[in-house]
């Protein structure tokens, strides 16, 4: 109803947006690794603060020329040598 507040509690709409191409996500306690998987046509991602990634969404986004996990330790070297088209990495 008009004037009615929603509160997102999650971001699984996403999985549906498969031709994005830059996605913002900063500190969403909400994003996991099924959800992001899935946009591989993205070529821009900040997960800045999202503790929730880890490699196995990352390995699948070879078309990703900037990428923003600082903050993020649960992504590891090996995962982002596979990430070849990187321009900026952060």
């Amino acid at each position: 109803p008009p004037g009615t507040k929603h509160r997102a509690t999650g971001v699984y709409g996403l999985t549906c947006l498969t031709n994005l191409t830059s996605l913002k996500l900063r500190g969403n306690p909400y994003v996991k690794d099924d959800t992001l998987s899935l946009l591989t046509n993205l070529t821009s991602l900040d997960l800045y603060y999202n503790s929730l990634i880890t490699y196995h969404s990352l390995q699948h986004l070879t078309r990703l020329q900037e990428l923003d996990i600082s903050s993020n330790f649960r992504v590891f070297d090996d995962t982002l040598i596979k990430l070849t088209g990187l321009k900026s990495l952060v």
